[in-house]
């Protein structure tokens, strides 16, 4: 009789601790939830500029944590978006070349070199599920010869 209760004092300890291992361990939802959200951009450039023929703004989004870069186009006075992105901080810099020529052609200063426009926001944090609306305002950074 004592063997019997000897192990009946033993299942009962080990079921104690069995079960809630067993009801805790595995839950429905063990998958992380991975949130994304996107990022409109819109570009602006002084009026005097609008006219120009070369339209094309190259916007460029850096994830800060893994330094991954990703590059979009738009056009001047345009808006992009950048949908699906993970949630993490970025910095999205806009950039637009003019050639020289129709830099003297619309403002009558004479240019031998292409002009820079450029435009940036660092630090940009995104929210879970959120759309983050940026506002760009090119304005020229310098001659591309003068570039280091």
């Amino acid at each position: 009789m004592k063997k019997t209760k000897h192990w009946g004092n033993r299942i009962a300890l080990f079921m104690m601790m069995v079960m809630p291992i067993i009801f805790t361990a595995c839950s429905e939802n063990d998958a992380p939830e991975v949130s994304s959200a996107s990022v409109k951009v819109s570009v602006k450039i002084d009026k005097a500029f609008e006219k120009a023929k070369a339209q094309k703004v190259a916007i460029t989004l850096r994830n800060t944590s893994t330094g991954k870069e990703t590059a979009y186009e738009t056009t001047v006075n345009g808006t992009v978006q950048l949908p699906n992105l993970p949630v993490d901080m970025y910095d999205i810099t806009a950039s637009y070349t003019l050639p020289a020529s129709e830099y003297s052609e619309i403002t009558g200063e004479k240019s031998t070199e292409d002009v820079l426009f450029s435009a940036a926001s660092v630090g940009l944090q995104l929210r879970p599920n959120e759309e983050t609306a940026i506002n760009l305002e090119l304005l020229r950074a310098s001659t591309t010869d003068d570039f280091v």
